[in-house]
């Protein structure tokens, strides 16, 4: 059955479109959108790897360091996952920029827990659980609140 939307819970379905469209949002992030890429003319390289605050892309001799804008650790997860380990040398392939730039850089633990958080409203909104308090920061106390329904198994 579909619940049915009144003025006493709309606030709780406005709050599940809010955040699925966040948790898609995180699907549209791509690496260029963590690492500054715009003083790179070079279009291939031999290795890339994680130094200090910098991605570091590297031809032959010449470094190019690339400043990460935001989240260091969470950039040296995709490059280790897309390129298997933080200094990766291929033989016969070349790591292109736009491969680089293009990589996606989904925050797959920030998606879960937006999920589970939207799986906990929709269950209050279904099962007309009052929630005096909505929010992603309040995602563990709803999850209580839902606990405690005679409907969850």
């Amino acid at each position: 059955r579909v619940p049915k939307i009144t003025e006493d819970n709309q606030f709780i379905k406005d709050e599940i479109i809010k955040r699925t469209e966040e948790m898609l949002k995180l699907e549209e992030v791509k690496l260029s959108d963590l690492v500054d890429f715009s003083d790179v003319l070079m279009q291939k390289f031999d290795s890339v790897k994680i130094l200090d605050e910098n991605l570091v892309l590297v031809k032959d001799s010449k470094w190019i360091k690339c400043k990460i804008k935001s989240d260091k650790d969470f950039v040296s997860k995709i490059i280790q996952k897309e390129f298997m380990h933080n200094e990766l040398k291929l033989e016969d392939k070349k790591i292109s920029l736009s491969e680089l730039k293009s990589c996606p850089a989904i925050e797959f633990e920030k998606q879960k827990a937006l999920k589970d958080y939207i799986d906990d409203l929709v269950f209050a909104l279904y099962f007309n659980i009052r929630l005096s308090e909505i929010g992603f920061e309040f995602a563990d106390k709803i999850k209580e609140e839902c606990k405690k329904s005679k409907f969850n198994w």
